[in-house]
């Protein structure tokens, strides 16, 4: 994966892409924010590990940019003085209703891949990443599948401390020591937390009756702080395992 960080400024708005040239069926839109820096993937999905693992459909995808622009470069070489536009696939926000209006397969699958995620950032070629703003908005559905739409607030410093107490999470003790003035781990183990609290309970709360004891389990140790993202993968697999035999429904 190849990051770039580009500052760019100004103000949010939409535009009608077939008049850059692109097709009327390829919906996007144009990111233009107050001066700050962001992070963009240029691949267009990242990357897993385990790709070919039978319970996912292989990777987890983020919003594809379908092209940028540099404004003004002619006057300046300082992109800060003239911003830059970000033309990006369009998609539907992550909210409570529409996890809850989802069918249980699909369902299913946005948590594999939302655990792959957290399973990624953990062993990604830049050492464990957080999501440090993490929240059910910085991610979109395109076309009926969960993709991270917001990848400035991925970091992978790890927070600084005094005591053991600087390393709670959400208030709360997660046995992450306080190791020379740094949480050491606290980057997957928050990661894991808060996509449990976003996204994992609303996605598989109310899973049907011959999968309530294993979905029980997994969301139970994930709110304890029990698990890391492997033995998560590991708990979610066994729930795809348990639905493939149990119903001749395929994941979505």
């Amino acid at each position: 994966m190849v990051l770039v960080e580009v500052t760019f400024l100004a103000l949010h708005v939409s535009v009608d892409v077939h008049r850059t040239g692109k097709s009327k069926n390829s919906p996007s839109r144009t990111y233009l924010n107050r001066p700050k820096n962001v992070k963009f993937s240029l691949d267009s999905r990242l990357p897993h590990p385990d790709r070919n693992r039978p319970t996912s459909k292989g990777n987890f995808s983020k919003q594809s940019m379908l092209g940028f622009c540099i404004r003004g470069e002619a006057t300046t070489k300082n992109v800060s003085d003239h911003g830059v536009v970000m033309v990006t696939e369009l998609g539907l926000r992550v909210t409570p209703y529409r996890l809850r209006e989802m069918l249980w397969p699909s369902r299913l699958q946005v948590a594999v891949d939302i655990i792959n995620l957290m399973d990624y950032l953990h062993r990604s070629p830049l050492g464990s990443l957080r999501m440090s703003d993490f929240k059910q908005s910085q991610f979109i559905f395109v076309n009926g599948q969960i993709k991270l739409s917001d990848l400035d607030d991925i970091t992978s410093d790890e927070r600084g401390c005094q005591r053991d107490r600087d390393c709670y999470i959400l208030d709360e003790s997660a046995n992450i020591p306080c190791k020379n003035g740094v949480c050491s781990g606290i980057n997957s183990k928050s990661n894991l937390l808060l996509a449990t609290v976003e996204l994992l309970q609303p996605l598989l709360t109310e899973s049907p009756s011959f999968l309530n004891q294993l979905t029980a389990k997994l969301l139970q140790d994930l709110s304890y702080k029990r698990l890391s993202t492997e033995q998560a993968k590991n708990s979610i697999e066994n729930v795809v395992e348990l639905w493939l035999e149990k119903s001749d429904t395929p994941l979505v």
